[in-house]
């Protein structure tokens, strides 16, 4: 019996202690938010500077915002794709975007002084998919990731097109890297890749246990997040070529789905499946605020990340609606 009290007021005793060292995160506030369609969205994606948005809703109907004000600035009605269309995205210069749907991709001029441009998208295996694309700052290349694993090139201006083959999975990550002459890609096969863009060399990579859900890089500081489906969830120094550190929570199998690095890289800002967001500390690993994006729907969930000039973070997310968290929180 006094063995049984000394055992239960030990795990008492240690209980108490973790408890009392777990501080309760912050919480994290958005003090503007406005729904742009009330059509739900298939993608969509933010400028850089957060300035703009291009969403994709359900029913294949393409439009470009102007976030400040909420202003449409151009819609492209859905009989202009005689598929439908899952992945979209803008170019920096936010003069061109480019549309994809399973086999062919669209590339779309904002000010309407060139018709669009669409090409079918063939990979080494013959049952390929197109899985996700991206656009360089000035509209003028397109990456390609297909679901067999390789990544197709596009250099329109020089009528060129490399494919390399690089992953064993879908390529569902594309971020460009060191003035867009590299590339960072990560595939369900749990790899993440950094590579040459001109010659498919594989400059850094690392494989996780478990299919990659989220993938951020910080181009300034070389800084990569790598997050699998599991609870493998890492942060890396690319230029040392090792290893920061591991985001530390008590919960299992915690989903991440899209992240983006802020204040210099020392913090990231992270999503989860649904509407939760959280912010974490890039050296130690700990989380240290949470919130909710204003959600519609039980399945609503952050699209993209972008933060604007004045150091706040702007979320879009699967409901169509834009949030403001001022610069503040992340301080």
């Amino acid at each position: 019996m006094k063995i049984y009290q000394t055992l239960l007021f030990v795990l008492t005793l240690l209980l108490s202690v973790l408890l009392l060292g777990c501080e309760k995160p912050n919480l994290l506030l958005a003090n503007e938010h406005h729904q742009l369609t009330q059509a739900a969205l298939i993608d969509g994606d933010l400028s850089n500077d957060g300035q703009y948005s291009v969403i994709l809703d359900i029913k294949n109907n393409l439009s470009l915002w102007q976030n400040s004000s909420y202003t449409l600035i151009k819609q492209w009605p859905s009989s202009l794709f005689p598929q439908q269309q899952y992945y979209v995205v803008l170019s920096n210069n936010q003069q061109w975007l480019a549309v994809a749907g399973k086999h062919s991709v669209t590339l779309l001029s904002v000010n309407s002084k060139h018709k669009p441009l669409t090409w079918e998208v063939n990979g080494f295996d013959r049952d390929a998919e197109i899985s996700q694309i991206l656009i360089n700052s000035i509209g003028n290349k397109v990456i390609i990731g297909l679901t067999e694993g390789s990544v197709v090139v596009v250099d329109i201006t020089n009528g060129l097109r490399s494919q390399f083959a690089l992953h064993d999975g879908p390529v569902n990550h594309l971020i460009f890297s060191d003035n867009e002459q590299k590339l960072v890609s990560a595939s369900l096969d749990g790899q993440a890749i950094k590579w040459d863009l001109a010659s498919g060399k594989v400059i850094w990579s690392n494989e996780q246990p478990f299919r990659i859900t989220s993938l951020a890089f910080d181009d300034l500081s070389q800084r990569l997040f790598v997050s699998d489906a599991l609870n493998n969830q890492t942060f890396f120094s690319l230029n040392k070529g090792q290893e920061i550190s591991s985001l530390s929570y008590f919960e299992r199998n915690r989903y991440f789905r899209e992240a983006i690095f802020i204040s210099g890289a020392k913090k990231l800002l992270s999503s989860s499946s649904k509407y939760q967001i959280s912010l974490w500390d890039v050296m130690s690993g700990n989380e240290i605020s949470q919130g909710e994006i204003k959600a519609y729907n039980f399945g609503s969930t952050v699209l993209d990340f972008a933060v604007n000039e004045q150091n706040g973070v702007i979320t879009l997310s699967s409901d169509a609606v834009l949030e403001l968290w001022p610069a503040p929180l992340f301080k």
